[in-house]
């Protein structure tokens, strides 16, 4: 039978399609020999909080996420070799393993592995005292001359900072060792130490206060000496992390590193004084840009604010905003007494010697992006760098980096990024933080960011003064030190999640196009598949139709689209089959009060229950158990592959809450549940359904809303 003309024209199509996919698929091909391998090796070993196993024998962990986001954008997957930590290390010089983490920098260790450009973490050697001990204030290094200090074995490695810190300072101590968090613990209540010695990651005891925090140490990612191309590989995933999700790092922080809300501010008599002398301070806002610090329906927003709101309760003061054109402007203003305090100010010891200032400790820290045009990025030639007057970063970077004549000046870094989209000039920077807010604005869908190698503190600021200055200076570095990083990560957190910024599909080209052609190869083959079928099935359509209309009627629930009994039995008795190397759960569950519902409700409401509770059963128990509506207002559930009990108990305690969430208090909301087990209760679907039936039996006996096992 000749073919149609639109059936002709459709296979020209298809064939045509199927040329380019396999030039596409050849091309990838070719691509992919000259790329990184699939899978990198990784070096594990146990680390609390960065790489550990939970209990279902799951990694986790700090690191390990890390990990899992890098390989979205590398396009690899993992292979773990496990390990001590020095055994892991030894594998990686070897050549056994890729890639190691959670090494600290030091100069002994970059002699024997590549560090990778950016630290996955920043952590501080703290000590901390009962928070009853009025001896010590934090930072009075003065009065911890003798102090016997407490220490664990898994803490050790701080003590050398430790040394450190008391070197520098004149201090003589003592250490005390103890087998346990809880012994040290137990120590420091009775008075046996002074104090205890631990990282700022470790979880903090409770009622202690931190009096001294110091020798900030940075985590990495390492790879083996020499190894450039897998180096190379992990900064560019890294890169993009900061790029298109700039809150990353500091969501881990708050899932996985202990947050330090529970600190105690130990401040001195005078300190303690001058704070309840001076219920407001002024403090000046330099600088207006999403997410940092921005006006919205006449309230101020933005991390910087949230980290003074923060520093607002610690210290129990209230801050008075003074807005100033720029930096410039607010040093004036500090200067002049016209303002307390100076905000958002750089932390750099140079300048602010110069201009007559205190810097507080940095309460923040800031990495930078160049932007520029994707159209740009394959050109030659000297660039134009847009730049705002009167910035220290523009004195810090752009003018060291560029010539007078390369520069155009501007006031905002809105007006510097809008330069670059407009072609006015051909590079900026701003913060990884504001850079993340540009970019997922459709409006600078042309522009692009890659990270620098630059970054700083961000620090308030105070003119050199009398013992005024000097108890301000004091206080706030206590507050900020109190708010920790952790709590700091929380609010970039909270401020940065809707700022990501997708790639578009002109971007994704231009940054590589052998990736997008294999993916435009896949693409095609699917379409080719599409149009396959279409050809194939068109003129039987009605007829598959109708057939897959009459299977799912035979199988399906036609109210819940749930299994009905005489499919799910047969479902079961097969799976009881197959898997009888396996512990299965069999649960049948009843809605109290149903007749009620009907009763009082009417039975369209009671319908919509039925609807509603097999939605819930389909949102608990996934798609790779079997679901049944036996008959009315009962139901069943089939789990082939279990862990525990426990495990099952868990997952019918969620599906009673999640019920009972969601009817609230317009119907009667609980159910019954009763669970047997294989092979303890039977391993036949009749065994099963009898035991957990006269298991739901005695739980309705014993009250609404109970479940109960065979």
């Amino acid at each position: 039978m000749a073919l149609k003309k639109t059936d002709r024209m459709v296979m020209m199509i298809f064939c045509v399609l199927i040329f380019l996919a396999a030039a596409g698929a050849v091309f990838a091909e070719d691509t992919a020999k000259t790329s990184l391998p699939t899978v990198i090796r990784v070096g594990w070993y146990e680390n609390k909080n960065f790489q550990e196993m939970d209990p279902n024998g799951y990694r986790r962990g700090y690191e390990y996420e890390y990990l899992q986001e890098m390989a979205r954008y590398g396009g690899w997957r993992y292979e773990y070799v496990n390990g001590s930590r020095e055994e892991c290390l030894k594998m990686l010089q070897e050549g056994r393993v890729d890639v190691v983490g959670g090494l600290f920098y030091t100069e002994t260790a970059a002699r024997s592995f590549d560090f990778v450009k950016y630290e996955t973490d920043e952590t501080y050697t703290i000590l901390a005292v009962n928070a009853k001990d009025g001896r010590y204030t934090m930072d009075g290094w003065e009065g911890f001359d003798g102090m016997r200090i407490g220490v664990i074995p898994v803490w050790k490695n701080h003590l050398y900072k430790l040394h450190d810190y008391a070197a520098e300072r004149g201090i003589l101590f003592t250490t005390v060792d103890y087998k346990s968090i809880d012994e040290l613990e137990r120590a420091l209540k009775g008075g046996d130490v002074d104090a205890i010695l631990m990282g700022e990651a470790d979880i903090i005891p409770p009622n202690t206060k931190i009096i001294a925090q110091f020798a900030p140490s940075k985590r990495y990612f390492v790879t083996r000496l020499g190894g450039g191309d897998m180096k190379n590989a992990l900064i560019f995933a890294m890169e993009q992390i900061r790029r298109f999700k700039p809150d990353f790092k500091a969501q881990l922080e708050k899932k996985y590193l202990e947050d330090s809300d529970g600190i105690i501010l130990a401040f001195t008599e005078e300190e303690a004084r001058f704070l309840k002398e001076t219920p407001t301070l002024r403090v000046t806002l330099p600088s207006f840009r999403k997410p940092m610090m921005y006006k919205e329906n006449g309230e101020y927003r933005g991390i910087a604010i949230d980290i003074l709101k923060e520093l607002e309760a610690r210290l129990g003061v209230r801050f008075e905003y003074i807005e100033a054109l720029n930096q410039l402007e607010a040093v004036k203003m500090v200067s002049t007494g016209s303002a307390d305090i100076l905000s958002n100010i750089y932390y750099d010891y140079g300048w602010a010697e110069k201009n007559g200032l205190l810097l507080s400790r940095p309460y923040l820290d800031l990495d930078y992006a160049a932007i520029t045009r994707i159209d740009y990025i394959q050109n030659s030639g000297n660039p134009k760098a847009a730049a705002v007057k009167g910035y220290l970063f523009s004195q810090n970077y752009v003018q060291k980096n560029y010539r007078e004549e390369e520069i155009a000046w501007y006031n905002s870094e809105e007006e510097c990024v809008d330069a670059v989209r407009n072609g006015e000039a051909d590079i900026c920077f701003v913060n990884s933080y504001v850079a993340g807010t540009y970019l997922q604005n459709y409006k600078y869908k042309n522009l692009y960011a890659s990270v620098i190698n630059y970054s700083h503190g961000l620090s308030l600021s105070l003119p050199h003064g009398g013992r005024r200055e000097m108890l301000l200076m004091s206080v706030l570095d206590k507050g900020i030190s109190a708010i920790g990083k952790n709590k700091t990560s929380a609010i970039i957190a909270v401020n940065t999640m809707v700022t990501r910024h997708t790639m578009s599909a002109g971007e994704i080209i231009m940054r590589d196009p052998m990736i997008s052609l294999s993916v435009a190869g896949i693409s095609v083959a699917v379409i080719v598949s599409v149009l396959a079928i279409y050809v194939i099935i068109r003129n039987n359509r009605r007829k598959n139709i109708e057939v897959q209309r009459a299977e799912q009627a035979s199988q399906r629930d036609t109210m819940t689209g749930l299994y009905n009994r005489s499919y799910f039995e047969s479902e079961v008795s097969a799976r009881l089959g197959a898997e009888e190397n396996h512990e299965a759960a069999f649960l049948m569950i009843d809605l109290d009060d149903f007749k009620m519902i009907n009763d009082t409700l009417g039975h369209l409401y009671g319908d919509h229950v039925l609807i509603l509770f097999a939605a819930k059963m389909r949102e608990v128990f996934g798609t790779d158990n079997l679901l049944c509506r036996m008959g009315g207002d009962e139901f069943a559930a089939f789990l082939p592959r279990i862990k525990s009990y426990q495990e099952v108990l868990a997952l019918a305690e969620a599906l009673k809450a999640s019920f009972i969430k969601d009817i609230g208090g317009r119907a009667p909301s609980s159910c019954s549940i009763g669970i047997s087990l294989c092979p303890e209760d039977g391993g036949t679907f009749n065994d099963l359904y009898k035991a957990a039936d006269s298991a739901l039996y005695a739980a309705k006996k014993s009250g609404k809303g109970k479940i109960s096992a065979a």
